[in-house]
């Protein structure tokens, strides 16, 4: 799994950033059919597997990590250099912030919350636009 040191590092002093939190993100990835008898919730006597990724599993961020670097080596090479993946975030950095709001509005089309630089990573959690 990367490290976050290396993430911050590339990122600092960048004039335009962007962070895409997945969304449920381990949930995206599907439990392999073998290993599904590993991952068993008991409930009231009810066993039950899961079929996607749980939250909480030791393997899941190593995991999820491995599945998001295959995902971003899809990228153009353009694209890679401007983009950085930790555990369920997607950290995208621009040389315009004309390229920082295509990336906003793909994201937000594709259901992701997306924080900029200059909003607060706490609190509501909020889209500026609401």
């Amino acid at each position: 799994m990367q490290a976050m040191g290396p993430v911050v590092a590339w990122a600092a002093g960048q004039k335009n950033l962007a962070k895409m939190d997945l969304s449920k993100a381990f949930h995206a990835i599907p439990v392999a059919e073998d290993q599904m008898n590993y991952a068993i919730l008991d409930s009231r006597g009810q066993a039950y597997r899961y079929r996607r990724m749980p939250m909480g599993a030791m393997c899941a961020p190593k995991h999820f990590s491995m599945v998001m670097g295959k995902v971003l080596g899809e990228l153009s090479d353009y694209d890679k250099v401007h983009v950085r993946s930790y555990q369920d975030d997607v950290v995208v950095i621009s040389v315009t912030e004309w390229d920082v709001c295509e990336i906003w509005q793909v994201g937000t089309a594709l259901k992701f919350t997306i924080r900029s630089r200059r909003q607060p990573t706490t609190g509501t959690g909020l889209h500026p636009t609401e």
